[in-house]
């Protein structure tokens, strides 16, 4: 039933990221008007005032198979008209086939903008054109041919300028392709507006995939940092590789930022591109399905899901380029397979695995599937929208959030171990001789045999009860233990032992880690007062000071030379591994250690301050 429940979440996070696209989609593009009519297109010139954009949608009329300059457009009648944006073989014109060359031409009457500075946003026109505005050419991509031996391709979004001189915007536009067996001509909308509303606008996208590309970059470098000091390190270190491929595919995205770092060719843009988002791809699956555990033949069939994926990525780069371009179904329908296998493996998966690690991929793995399906029908439907970066942040985010749960995860099990260690360091022996001592006590005083059982109860109590694997203890709890320890060890001493119990029980609720004072006491006693053959004196002091709590343990017996060594890491006498124990988990909580004072025939004391958080 959880499972059911997690599931319907799951698919309820997928809506959302898709209803948050149509919105997107619905707000950020250009304004609603009405198409353009047999090459003539009736503009809302308010809107354009009003720093609106539009888009040149509707019939264009179409010269196929001819390159015509302004001159001769306005000499001849058009031969066909034509569907923008649109592949041009599609409208049924002429043009037989997606490779060739044609000329578009478009009129917009604008009278009331003459003597503005209008602005053109071409997104992609296969695969080379010259831009003409009112007969001047303002802006040329790749080279235009009518031969293919001629012709050269390229592809970028490009932002032009013109002033509006004339009371009719007239646009011409040469196309040649020679690369696409299956796309054309202008195949993405063209915007228009003022130039400061163009400028303004593609400022933010480029902005926004700035901005991303930074945060994946930090996450790349946090991931790796992960993985260096050891934690979850081949999934840091895959999960890098995976933010650094995102990274990319940003660079080679809708602005095409990577042009304005290294010069690309049309064709090896392309293959980048092509290369980093099947990569991407190929390498998310693979880091999921290394979380998971399935069955045999579940992962056979994942894994030659995956195996194809992979071959159709080593495919694409040696592959022309066109055929990767128009044949790109081969490469969805195993990735569309694969995705659900994984996700669906994930969710059962849930039933034995920590839950919160399964929900959380499955949630990044949702973000990317829904990311690269929005990524396609913006590119299949030529829409015209604002860069989207949403999706691969929430999955960088979550699976970061992963990766953080985990490195927390493995904190809490070193903490819990070191404890563990520590309590397993101290016990054995004091719990052997105090064993012994109540069968010495057994035949010769029955009545501190008593005594000593019930104070070794209390000890065992409230170790097991507060120490077992806790972080932090009270203060309290703290004393209670050492108090049951003195007594065990005046029990089994005798009268060897003096005690100078100096508490101040306000200060009861500072947490402080368990087995802190213990240690100090077993010192002082093993190595100081039971040193020597006469009674020693004992003494616990507990007090606040202004906003700290200042704990002290010393004896009176015959000191040590150079007290500092004992907190020595690298020192190896017996006599300080409980305090160098002691000083790390104090540095390591509270950023301050124990501090010692000894001189031979001086006595020793062992000091440390706590914060008072509620002074």
């Amino acid at each position: 039933m959880k499972n059911l429940r997690i599931s319907l979440l799951l698919v309820a996070f997928a809506l959302i990221l898709s209803f948050t696209h149509v919105i997107w989609i619905y707000t950020t593009g250009p304004v609603a008007h009405e198409d353009a009519k047999a090459g003539v297109l009736t503009l809302d010139e308010a809107l354009i005032k009003e720093n609106k954009m539009i888009d040149l949608n509707g019939e264009w009329a179409f010269y196929p198979n001819e390159l015509l300059t302004p001159q001769e457009v306005a000499e001849r009648e058009p031969k066909a008209m034509i569907d923008v944006p649109e592949s041009w073989q599609v409208n049924q014109t002429n043009q037989e086939a997606a490779r060739g060359f044609g000329t578009y031409h478009l009129r917009i009457p604008a009278k009331a903008l003459e003597g503005e500075i209008l602005g053109l946003r071409v997104n992609k026109i296969n695969l080379a054109y010259n831009l003409y505005v009112n007969g001047d050419l303002i802006q040329q991509l790749g080279k235009v041919s009518r031969l293919e031996s001629d012709a050269v391709a390229e592809r970028r979004p490009i932002e032009v300028n013109f002033a509006s001189t004339e009371p009719t915007i007239d646009l011409v536009i040469q196309v040649s392709n020679y690369t696409y067996d299956t796309v054309g001509g202008i195949v993405n909308s063209l915007l228009f507006g003022t130039d400061e509303a163009i400028q303004h606008y593609f400022f933010y996208n480029k902005l926004f995939q700035i901005m991303l590309g930074l945060i994946l970059l930090m996450y790349a470098i946090y991931s790796l940092l992960a993985g260096m000091i050891g934690i979850a390190h081949k999934q840091s270190y895959f999960f890098s590789l995976i933010l650094i491929f995102m990274l990319i595919s940003i660079l080679v995205d809708d602005d095409y930022l990577i042009l304005n770092i290294i010069d690309l060719s049309y064709e090896g843009l392309t293959r980048l591109s092509d290369f980093i988002y099947s990569g991407m791809t190929w390498l998310v699956m693979l880091l999921i399905v290394n979380h998971l555990t399935i069955k045999d033949n579940a992962r056979l069939l994942i894994r030659t899901c995956l195996s194809i994926l992979g071959f159709i990525l080593l495919l694409q780069v040696f592959l022309p380029v066109n055929f990767i371009r128009d044949y790109l179904i081969l490469y969805a329908i195993p990735w569309v397979i694969t995705s659900g296998l994984i996700l669906y493996q994930l969710m059962k998966q849930a039933k034995y695995t920590k839950r919160i690690n399964a929900i959380l991929i499955a949630i990044s793995l949702i973000s990317i599937i829904t990311s690269s399906f929005w990524g396609g029908m913006k590119n299949a439907f030529a829409l015209n929208i604002l860069y989207y970066p949403f999706d691969i942040l929430i999955a960088a985010s979550v699976y970061g959030a992963y990766l953080t749960y985990r490195v927390w995860d493995v904190y809490q099990q070193n903490e819990q171990m070191e404890n563990a260690l520590l309590q397993a360091q101290i016990q054995p022996h004091f719990i052997f001789n105090t064993l012994n001592s109540i069968i010495s006590l057994s035949y010769i005083d029955q009545e501190r045999m008593v005594k000593l059982i019930r104070n070794f109860s209390t000890y065992l109590r409230f170790s097991f009860k507060e120490i077992k694997l806790n972080k932090l203890v009270t203060l309290g709890e703290e004393l209670e233990i050492v108090k049951a320890y003195i007594k065990i060890q005046q029990e089994r001493f005798s009268n060897q032992i003096r005690l100078e119990w100096d508490v101040d029980h306000s200060v009861d609720h500072v947490m402080i880690p368990p087995l802190t004072i213990q240690p100090l006491v077993e010192n002082v006693i093993t190595h100081g007062i039971l040193h020597d053959y006469e009674p020693g004196l004992l003494q616990v002091i507990v007090r606040k000071e202004a906003d700290a709590v200042y704990v002290e343990v010393s004896d009176d017996g015959p000191g040590v030379t150079q007290a500092h060594a004992l907190l020595n890491q690298h020192e190896d006498a017996k006599a300080g591994i409980g305090l160098r124990n002691t000083h790390e988990r104090l540095k390591q909580n509270f950023q301050r250690g124990l501090t010692i004072e000894s001189k031979p025939g001086e006595g020793f004391t062992v000091w440390f301050k706590l914060a008072d958080k509620e002074s």
